[in-house]
């Protein structure tokens, strides 16, 4: 088949189109063709080597598509079905894939197959920490970082529809009316001076109840000063570097609490990946969550989606189109 390949560790420019086999399928396998695939941080990682993988593979942990055979005990899907998948180790910029039935769901009909793919690993991140893991209620106030970005989007999203009211901060000023956009009741940048200061302002010195934050070691003081008492600080990430080490009695200091999320927990079982994908589902069918911008590319530009991403110049997400390549004679 068609396929992305990653043949040495390195930049954008290693990504090239060429042939690859599918593995064998087993019992509890569902052969699917794929037609779009998400493009996530994840992949940058694993392009790159930082999170190292045995070469050559094809890269991608995230898609939509349709299924083309089923394992002997699989029973939850059938051939034709209309399913999008994630968090799976099997990659996903290829014409085809071999996937775990456990980890692909089917897509409603009112659900677009480039949006199921778009949102699949994301909104499953942003769904589970929102109604999962902080189990947010309305009247609440939460802090999003990076609330331009694809995740940090979506967690907007899903917060402001728990009836949260949600603090957005982004790196320029377009991202900043992006962020608004998505549903923030207010944004901005980050002053030189830290943002602790201006969520105080935006909430009347009482602070935020939750902080999502996927930046890491540069906002982590900045963070804990921004929690009400008995706040919460999730933490699913660390794209901004690593962390300062943390006396526990520093969350002494208003009986704050910390937690390093991973999507893994929260999907690891097909009963709860099944409900987080149908909630996530629901979600998009009645138009309370969706990607803030969607940008798709053929798969032959796979490099210049990892570039932009990597850059940090895009708003959204992007996916591939797989479905154009098929289509093509």
């Amino acid at each position: 088949m068609r396929a992305v390949l990653v043949k040495e560790f390195g930049g954008p420019e290693v990504l090239r189109v060429g042939t690859a086999d599918l593995r064998p399928m087993g019992e509890d396998d569902v052969h699917v063709r794929v037609a779009y695939a998400g493009v996530n941080f994840l992949d940058l990682h694993h392009r790159s080597g930082a999170y190292e993988r045995p070469l050559p593979f094809v890269p991608g942990r995230e898609g939509a598509g349709t299924v083309l055979a089923c394992g002997a005990a699989v029973t939850h899907l059938s051939p034709g079905d209309r399913v999008a998948f994630a968090m799976h180790d099997d990659g996903t910029y290829g014409e085809e894939a071999v996937l775990p039935a456990r980890k692909v769901a089917r897509v409603p009909d009112d659900v677009d197959m480039r949006t199921a793919a778009a949102v699949m690993l994301q909104g499953l991140t942003a769904l589970s920490l929102v109604a999962v893991e902080a189990r947010i209620s309305p009247g609440q106030t939460v802090l999003v970082h990076s609330a331009a970005g694809g995740t940090g989007s979506l967690i907007v999203q899903v917060a402001r529809h728990a009836g949260a009211r949600v603090l957005g901060l982004a790196s320029t000023e377009e991202k900043v009316a992006a962020a608004l956009r998505a549903g923030a009741s207010a944004a901005g940048t980050y002053p030189e001076g830290g943002f602790a200061p201006w969520v105080r302002e935006q909430t009347d010195g009482r602070g935020v109840d939750v902080v999502f934050d996927a930046v890491g070691g540069p906002t982590f003081a900045g963070d804990l000063d921004s929690l009400a008492v008995r706040g919460r600080l999730i933490v699913y990430g660390r794209s901004g570097g690593p962390f300062p080490p943390l006396d526990p009695a520093r969350l002494a200091n208003g009986c704050l609490s910390l937690t390093y999320s991973r999507l893994s927990y929260y999907t690891g079982t097909f009963a709860d990946f099944q409900e987080r994908a149908a909630a996530l589902f629901d979600l998009v069918s009645r138009g309370a969550v969706a990607p803030l911008e969607l940008t798709v590319m053929p798969l032959a530009e796979a490099s210049v989606a990892h570039a932009a991403l990597a850059a940090r110049t895009s708003l959204g997400k992007h996916v591939l189109d797989l479905a154009e390549e098929s289509a093509t004679p």
